[in-house]
């Protein structure tokens, strides 16, 4: 099967659309947790391989931020930042950044119509794959571990 430039902007769409849905899945459990805010902002995707071959230019992506307000500070407790959506074994990655560490979140899934299915992957740690749970998403959130 050829992949077509019609293919290649398809998928960057879909990549665009499964970020947003997971922002406000976030979002929900953000706005839960006392003290904990979210706010989005966007970086100039890289330009992958297929986005070259076609002359696609990189489409700007949200990134993600969670920070904890008092005392009369704002903290920085999680970063989200879309890198790289053609990547071997998932559908897309996104680097994590904590006070305590770097992860991956991967979609498992979110191919052809089927929801996705974040992953957490630490860059040094290949052991199987975590969801991406409330649970785990908080303990990012509040030791910088998963």
């Amino acid at each position: 099967m050829s992949v077509t430039k019609t293919d290649v902007e398809n998928r960057i769409e879909d990549w665009l659309e499964r970020i947003d849905r997971l922002y406000a899945h976030l979002d929900e459990w953000v706005d839960h947790i006392p003290g904990m805010s979210s706010e989005r902002g966007s970086v100039t995707h890289t330009k992958e391989h297929l986005m070259q071959k076609f002359g696609i230019a990189p489409p700007d992506v949200q990134t993600y931020g969670v920070f904890r307000s008092g005392h009369g500070q704002r903290e920085k407790r999680l970063m989200l930042v879309p890198t790289a959506l053609w990547i071997v074994g998932a559908n897309g990655r996104i680097d994590v950044t904590t006070s305590k560490g770097q992860y991956m979140l991967v979609d498992a899934a979110g191919r052809d119509g089927t929801p996705s299915e974040w992953r957490l992957v630490h860059p040094t740690d290949r052991r199987p794959l975590v969801p991406l749970t409330k649970a785990a998403f908080e303990a990012l959130l509040t030791r910088g571990t998963a």
